[in-house]
């Protein structure tokens, strides 16, 4: 794991990508954590650093979910983006 955050800190989030890393996030709702996260991979992707990025979210069915949303963001960032429900059994 790359970094944890286990309290709310003041400002936007920021991350740290690294190949195979694991970046767990624990923010309030509305502090612009996913459109900021959503950036930086974007950079990250655009300049190389990473290729490959799991976007997990609690919602993929209909317009409105998590899973659009995040589609919809990262391809109007430049990035080739695909959602859909993934189930597995534990």
């Amino acid at each position: 794991m790359t970094g944890t955050l286990p309290r709310p800190v003041p400002g936007p989030p920021t991350i740290n990508l690294r190949p195979n890393g694991i970046e767990v996030m624990r923010w309030p709702p509305g502090q612009g954590k996913s459109t900021g996260v959503r950036r930086e991979i974007a950079d990250a992707m655009q300049r190389g650093d990473v290729r490959r990025v799991l976007w997990a979210v609690n919602s993929t069915v209909g317009d409105h979910s998590l899973g659009c949303e995040a589609q919809a963001h990262f391809i109007s960032l430049g990035v080739k983006a695909s959602y859909g429900l993934r189930l597995s059994r534990l």
